[in-house]
């Protein structure tokens, strides 16, 4: 059987308690645009 692959998506990849979304089961966060550059 082939490997399941998992993609998730949030505004807030890291929580307010300082970790990180490594726990969720993702092996990689890939970065969209900032706010500073989606306004320019």
């Amino acid at each position: 059987m082939a490997p399941t692959l998992l993609a998730g998506f949030t505004a807030t990849p890291i929580r307010p308690n300082g970790s990180g979304l490594g726990d969720a089961g993702f092996g990689a966060l890939i970065e969209g645009p900032s706010p500073r550059w989606l306004m320019g």
